[in-house]
This record gives C-alpha cells, sequence and structure tokens, in this order.
C-alpha cells in the first residue's frame, strides 16, 4: 500500500486543482498503483481548474455525421452472470449458483437484487443486506452498484458472490476483536505473530466499500476495537494497515459519527504521526485532510494542537517536518495538501492563526529545503500562494511548467486558426454545394412538368425520395393528396360495384327462396290428392269392385300425378341447387371484394408511411441545413473540406456526373 507518484500526471495526490484526481489515486511512476480512489465527498470539496477543450477538424465533423447529445444518455446494465450464494444453516453449508440475466429494462438494481434474493429462496434477512461482489485481476475483492456499471463496468460473462453484509460484518468484528486480544498480550509486545492477521486487514479494507457492511460494522463496535488495535499495535505496516481501513470507512456517514463523539479519537489518531515510519506518518495526514474537507478546520485544529502541546510540540511542527524529507515524495504533496483544505476551510480570523503557526515552525524554510518538483506538488504549491497570499520558492519545475504552456499556447493558437481556415472554405463549399442542390431542384420540376421522367423510373424506390425533394412540402402535400382522393375514389366505386353485385345476388336469392316454397306448396296440394286417390282406390278394392271403367280413370290419374310429383321434385332440388351455386357466388364474390379492399388499403398506408418518412428526412435536413449555417456564422469549426481541383479550391458538387438534360441518371446506370 505504497504511496506512489507521477512526474507527467496533473492528477497526482494531492492535487487539489483538479477534482479529477484524488490521494488514493494511482500515481504512476512505473508500475506501482494506488488501491483505491477519493472519497465523493472530498471531491467535491477540492476546486477544480479545467484546461479548455480543442477539438480538431475530423473530430468536428465526426460530431456533423453522427450528432449526439451525452446529457440525455440514460445510463443502464445487461449481461447474463453467474451467481453463486454460500447457505450456512445449522447442518452445514452449502454453495448454491444460478445463472441470472441483469437488463435494466425489465426493472432497476434493486429490484435485480430481490430476484435473486428470492431465487436462492434465503429467509432471516432482507434483499437491501445483501450485494453482488467479485474478484478482481488482482485477486481483491470488489463490490459492484450501479454506479460502477455507469463508469464502465461490463457485467456479461461475470461471477459473483451473493453475499450477506451484515453477518459478513458481524464476522469481521468477531475476527478484529480476536486480533485485538492476541496484540493486547504482554508477550506479544504489541506485533502479530501469524502473519494471516496482517493480510487480513487488506481483505477488510475491501469489504468497508459497503454501506450495511459500515453500518453493522459500527454498530457491533468495530470502530472501538480498530482504534484499540491501533493504540496497541507496535507494526507500523500493520497500523498504517488499519489507518487505510479506517480511511475507507469513512466514506460512510456512521464512522464519522463514531470519530465526532468519541472523544480522544482524533488526537489518538493523529499521535501516531510521531512513530517512525514515513509510510505511517504518510497515510496519518492522508486521513488529517480527509477529516478536514469532511468536519471543517476546527475539528481537526483543536485535535492536532491539543496533541502537539502534550507532547510539548510546536502545533503543525512534525507535518512542516514533512516537507524536508525528500525520500518520500507523496509525503511531501500530502502535507502540502493538508496545508490547502485546511485554509479552505478556515475562516478569515482562523486562517490567520493557522499561518502564524506554520511561520512559527518555520515552513517557509522547509518549503525551500523541499526537492521535490513533481508537476503536481507545483499546482498545490501555486494554489497554496493564492489562498495563503503567502511567496513560495521559485523552483525549476514552474520554469519546465511555463515552457509548456508557452508551448501548448502556440499549438492552441495555430490549431485556430487552422480551424478557422477550415471553417472559411467550408462556408464556401456548404454555399456552392446549396446553389448547386436548388439547380438540381429546379432541373427536375422542369423535367418532370415536361414528362421527361419515365414513369418506371418516377416509382422506383430509390428515385422517388430524390424527386419528392424538388418540391417544397406544401407542393408535395397537395400532390400526394390529390393522388390520395384518386385512390380513395377508386375504391369508393370498386366498393359500390361490390355492394350492388352484392344486392341483386340477396334479391335473386330471395325470389328463388319464393319460387321453392311455392313449388313446396303445390307439392303439398298433390300429395295430398295423391293420398285421397289412394284411401279411394283402396276402399273399391276391398269392396270387390274390379270394372274396368271405372278404375281405369283412377289409375290414369294416379299415374299421372306420380309423374307431376317425381317432376316437382326435380324441380325443387334443382332451384336448391342453384340457391347453393349463387350462394357460393355471393360468398367468392365477397372475399374477392374484402381482399381487394385490403389490399387497397395496405396500398394505401404504405403511401402514407412513405409520405411521413419524406416530411420527416426533409425536416431533418432543413434542421441540419440550418445548425450548420448557425456554426458556420459562429465561426464553430465544422470539419475538414477535401481539396477541389478547381480553381478556387471548392470541391466539386454532389451529382456533378449528370447525364445531359441535367437529369441525373437512373440506378444502376454505373
Amino acid at each position: 500500500m505504497d504511496r506512489e507518484y507521477d512526474e507527467k500526471s496533473p492528477g497526482a495526490v494531492g492535487d487539489i486543482s483538479s477534482s479529477a484526481t484524488s490521494p488514493r489515486q494511482s500515481r504512476g511512476g512505473g508500475k506501482r498503483r494506488h488501491k483505491r480512489g477519493m472519497t465523493a465527498n472530498l471531491k467535491s470539496s477540492l476546486k477544480s481548474v479545467d484546461s479548455v477543450p480543442l477539438m480538431d477538424t475530423n473530430q468536428a465533423l465526426h460530431l456533423l455525421d453522427v450528432p449526439t447529445d451525452l446529457g440525455d444518455v440514460q445510463g443502464g446494465f445487461e449481461g447474463e452472470i453467474q451467481v453463486t450464494y454460500l447457505q450456512e444453516d445449522e447442518k452445514g453449508s452449502e454453495e448454491r449458483t444460478i445463472d441470472y440475466k441483469m437488463d435494466s429494462r425489465l426493472g432497476n438494481w434493486e429490484s435485480h437484487l430481490k430476484t435473486i434474493h428470492g431465487k436462492f429462496n434465503i429467509t432471516g434477512s432482507p434483499p437491501s443486506h445483501f450485494i453482488l461482489e467479485y474478484i478482481d485481476e488482482n485477486k481483491k475483492r470488489k463490490i459492484i452498484t450501479e454506479k460502477e456499471i455507469g463508469e464502465g463496468f461490463r457485467l456479461d460473462g461475470h461471477k459473483f458472490n451473493f453475499a450477506n453484509q451484515e453477518k459478513a460484518a458481524e464476522k469481521s468484528v468477531a475476527r478484529l476483536r480476536s486480533i485485538v486480544d492476541k496484540v493486547s498480550q504482554s508477550e506479544t509486545n504489541g506485533k502479530l505473530k501469524d502473519a494471516k492477521d496482517a493480510l487480513w486487514f487488506r481483505e477488510f479494507e475491501s469489504e468497508l466499500q459497503g454501506e450495511i457492511f459500515t453500518n453493522t460494522f459500527v454498530k457491533q463496535d468495530g470502530m472501538q476495537l480498530l482504534f484499540s488495535f491501533m493504540d496497541q499495535s507496535s507494526s507500523a505496516n500493520v497500523t498504517k494497515m488499519a489507518v487505510n481501513c479506517l480511511y475507507a470507512a469513512c466514506e460512510f456517514p456512521s464512522p464519522l459519527e463514531y470519530i465526532q463523539k468519541t472523544e480522544g479519537a482524533v488526537e489518538s489518531l493523529y499521535t501516531l504521526i510521531y512513530k517512525d515510519s514515513l509510510k505511517l506518518c504518510n497515510a496519518v495526514v492522508e486521513f488529517m485532510f480527509l477529516l478536514a474537507a469532511k468536519e471543517g478546520f476546527e475539528f481537526v485544529h483543536n485535535a492536532i494542537t491539543k496533541v502537539d502541546v502534550e507532547l510539548e510540540k510546536n502545533p503543525y511542527q512534525r507535518i512542516v517536518e514533512c516537507f524536508q524529507n525528500n525520500k518520500d515524495i507523496d509525503l511531501n504533496q500530502n502535507a502540502l495538501v493538508f496545508c490547502n483544505i485546511m485554509l479552505q476551510e478556515a475562516n478569515d480570523e482562523q486562517k490567520e492563526q493557522f499561518l502564524g503557526l506554520l511561520d512559527a515552525v518555520d515552513l517557509q524554510n522547509y518549503m525551500n529545503e523541499c526537492k521535490t518538483t513533481t508537476e503536481t506538488y507545483i499546482n498545490n504549491l501555486d494554489q497554496f500562494r493564492v489562498i495563503s497570499g503567502r511567496p513560495v520558492p521559485a523552483q525549476y519545475g514552474h520554469i519546465a511548467a511555463l515552457t509548456r504552456f508557452l508551448m501548448n499556447a502556440n499549438k492552441i493558437i495555430a490549431k485556430q486558426l487552422e480551424q478557422k481556415q477550415d471553417c472559411m472554405r467550408r462556408e464556401v463549399a456548404v454555399k456552392v454545394a446549396s446553389e448547386h442542390l436548388d439547380r438540381m431542384k429546379k432541373a427536375i420540376r422542369e423535367a418532370e412538368a415536361n414528362n421527361l421522367i419515365p414513369d418506371f423510373i418516377k416509382k422506383d424506390e430509390q428515385v422517388q425520395p430524390l424527386i419528392d425533394m424538388a418540391y417544397d412540402r406544401q407542393t408535395l402535400a397537395k400532390r400526394h393528396q390529390k393522388e390520395y382522393n384518386l385512390e380513395r375514389s377508386r375504391m369508393d366505386a370498386e366498393k359500390k360495384e361490390m355492394e350492388e353485385k352484392t344486392d341483386a345476388a340477396h334479391s335473386n336469392i330471395v325470389n328463388n327462396t319464393l319460387k321453392i316454397d311455392e313449388l313446396q306448396a303445390q307439392l303439398n296440394g298433390i300429395d295430398t290428392k295423391f293420398a285421397s286417390l289412394a284411401s279411394e282406390r283402396k276402399s273399391i278394392s276391398s269392396s270387390g269392385n274390379d270394372e274396368n271403367g271405372s278404375i281405369g280413370p283412377i289409375r290414369k290419374q294416379i299415374e299421372e300425378l306420380t309423374t307431376k310429383i317425381k317432376d316437382d321434385e326435380k324441380a325443387v332440388q334443382s332451384l336448391l341447387k342453384k340457391k347453393e351455386s349463387f350462394r357460393e357466388v355471393l360468398e367468392s364474390k365477397k372475399k374477392e371484394a374484402k381482399e381487394k379492399l385490403e389490399a387497397a388499403l395496405k396500398i394505401h398506408n404504405e403511401k402514407n408511411d412513405k409520405l411521413g418518412k419524406l416530411y420527416s428526412e426533409r425536416s431533418d435536413l432543413k434542421e441540419m441545413a440550418k445548425s450548420l449555417e448557425a456554426k458556420i456564422a459562429a465561426g464553430i469549426p465544422v470539419g475538414q473540406v477535401p481539396a477541389a481541383s478547381g480553381p478556387v479550391g471548392i470541391p466539386p458538387p454532389p451529382g456533378a456526373a449528370m447525364s445531359a438534360g441535367g437529369i441525373p441518371p437512373p440506378p444502376g446506370a454505373g
């Protein structure tokens, strides 16, 4: 956990002139990196000096081609993950794993954690006590939240543990209590004999990323145990790890509240600065300016002066002495950051008091002896000069920084001149292109008015939008309205014709039904006569009257009636068949008419969609043209204009390769 630095990076340790850097951030210097970043509250407390953004021609042209507005982009998450949960009970422990898909469109982060909680059938602890954690490439435990996803973390393919923060905090408190008991034994002399206990603090620091874990740790007297360990430990490296854990815990409010309410907590922590360890001294100074940024000048000032007076030292003497130690550049920088933050948090009276105490311990002389020349240190030194109003020693780094500033300024001026020339050339090119576009539109309108454009070209899906663009919005709307009215009239005529045919078919069916009813009535009458004749014949036969003169006419009449009945039955069957055929014809005509209407409506809807799309594209083109003209008028760089072959350096306008008559060649013409 050494503090590293980077002489080339303005965002290294203690740079209060840039809110994007932090005392816990990586400081270059080769391959060494810090593991932790600045807390959010400390970032907001430091002043920010942003550099002037510079955009080259290619970037400007890209923004014109692909317009984006990052301010309206809503963050989201999506990915297939594997979640493992270690379920512990009286019977033992069981590790269960599930595959789960995270998608912000299906719910927020909390709702997904609740769903995972339900899939594992967890009882006894609410979903809010659980977090997703993973092991990074450095084998460090990391908690994943929506914030990390918004900063570019990709969920897909990762393996996570579904951990109960409350139970984990209880285990950590128990482990820390056992470590404190070991250190408090007289035979250990304040040292940990087991290396696993020392390494545990590094793992514990990563666990302090969760708020529920930290709150539970504080409720279970974890802060008291941590301060007790730092007081009794004689190992500077392990004590430094404990201070780092305290730094990580103060990301959340409950540890800070404990430090505020516990008398002597800050004093016992500041006392560690007098131990013979540069790393421990650096960690304490770093934590003290964190407290100053969070709790204010007076809170830290009272604790430091109280300890220094009790130890018969001048107030702030130990911190000022950090400037003369050139073995640890981080220590120099953190001491300077501490002074700057204390000055920022102090009012005018407190500022004068603080500067008087620094003068009493000869701060100016220590600053002159400091050999640190990193850009970060120089920036903080300038910040100290601005806040305190005191002169600072001039160093070689100032000259180098000024040289770099002048070189960058010259580059910016040259780039701005180049962008201005690009803007002027682009303005001329846009003007020429606009005039050429107007001529093209006029040529297309004249060609269409003189019927020079064949119908098959007009109906082409790629050519039709180009022809429509040649007309203004009102003319185009009138044309499409006319086409719509003609199509509607044709559809109405077809509908009317189909309705007439349907009515005629209905009337035929009704007439045939009446004829069938009439024939059925006649058939019923014949059946009645036939029945009466049959009864008479039966009665005659029973009486024994077989005279041919009287029976012959009756038989003949019966045969005639039978023949007529058969003929009538055939007529009825024929009429029924005609009725069925009429019904089938009617159904087929109805189906055919319905299909024609649906096809016509579909064509009509497609035309309406094309019309809406053309209106939308035309509006977008107009807005882009207005935006481009506004940027040109304002002198904003809009891109690199290609070298032209003409005498004035203007690129050939689009569509220069046209056929005779000013008409663009049809698609596929080569």
